[in-house]
């Protein structure tokens, strides 16, 4: 069975790419920020504590994938095996749609210079 891209049936092109790869372990992470602030991944242009980073694909390979992410200075966030790239690439539609109003289908225009944020509630 051939694996066909997100807009066309619900894969992901992260899920394309691990089917095309067989024993890789492929990653989504990375596409729901700009360059603005990966340019400066230490966080000084970001207005919170820390700056995480969407990560989606094979446990096998999750603590590389951290290691990568991590050593960018980027906190990782594994939200499950390669099937939820589509999630993470629904994000990054909605960045572009929003960031650059060009490409999207309205006239709302937040600017490049936002990021989509984990917020985590302190333990009690």
């Amino acid at each position: 069975m051939e694996a066909r891209c997100w807009s066309q049936g619900g894969v992901s092109s992260g899920e394309v790419l691990a089917t095309r790869l067989p024993g890789a372990h492929v990653f989504k992470a990375f596409n729901t920020i700009g360059v603005e602030h990966m340019h400066a991944a230490d966080g000084r242009y970001i207005t919170c504590e820390r700056l995480t980073m969407l990560m989606a694909g094979a446990e096998e390979g999750r603590p590389l994938a951290e290691a990568v992410v991590a050593g960018v200075g980027f906190v990782p966030e594994y939200v499950g095996p390669i099937r939820y790239a589509r999630n993470l690439e629904a994000i990054a539609e909605l960045w572009i749609h929003l960031g650059v109003p060009s490409v999207g289908s309205t006239r709302v225009a937040w600017g490049r210079n936002f990021h989509f944020q984990v917020i985590k509630k302190k333990e009690d």
